[in-house]
């Protein structure tokens, strides 16, 4: 797939982009400190810093790397990104979040399992919701008890249009929930 190079840059590598970004306006910034969205697992920090896959390889742009840039270019604020292990979902949504400051990158489950009844759980939600950009790992590893919470977190989100990318192995979600996302992107292309 062909991208212009200011767009590619952004897609293969967003940190150095806004880096570059931050210099032609007179911001300096820690060239050590390349991740800056809380709650990336170490694991995927390593790859985009050192812009090596777990084996060791280049990572490459996918198709779906330029469908979350350009669903970002088009407006939209609710993207779910589904398809099968191994598609570079993840890894492509830790890119997008990695230069924000305010950036979290969360489990499904550490939202659906936050209680209603508990004041730490409801202080981290109201935290969690108000995130500008968020990450949403796993959606479709969410246990039936939990959906509902689940739920109730993403159309808060919604009502907000709050950037917020999620991620599923799966799609058995109701159709009301299907309809909070702005688009689905297919993830078909395999990351190694």
């Amino acid at each position: 797939m062909k991208a212009e190079p200011k767009a590619a840059a952004e897609v293969i590598d967003l940190i150095m982009a806004r880096q570059e970004r931050d210099r032609q306006n007179g911001i300096e910034t820690d060239p050590k400190r390349l991740v800056f969205a809380s709650g990336i697992p170490r694991m995927f920090q390593r790859m985009i810093q050192q812009r090596l896959n777990e084996l060791g390889e280049p990572i490459r742009p996918l198709k779906h790397d330029y469908a979350l840039h350009r669903a970002w270019q088009d407006g939209k604020t609710m993207v779910l990104m589904r398809g099968a292990p191994a598609t570079g979902k993840t890894v492509t949504c830790c890119r997008w979040l990695a230069p924000f400051v305010r950036g979290q990158f969360l489990t499904a489950w550490d939202i659906a399992g936050l209680s209603n009844n508990y004041a730490p759980d409801r202080e981290q939600w109201a935290v969690w919701v108000k995130s500008s950009q968020l990450v949403i790992d796993e959606l479709d590893k969410v246990p039936e008890r939990n959906k509902e919470r689940m739920w109730q977190f993403l159309h808060e989100r919604h009502s907000k249009r709050l950037k917020t990318v999620c991620t599923a192995n799966q799609y058995h979600m109701p159709k009301w929930l299907a309809r909070r996302f702005d688009i689905t992107i297919d993830c078909k292309e395999q990351a190694r």
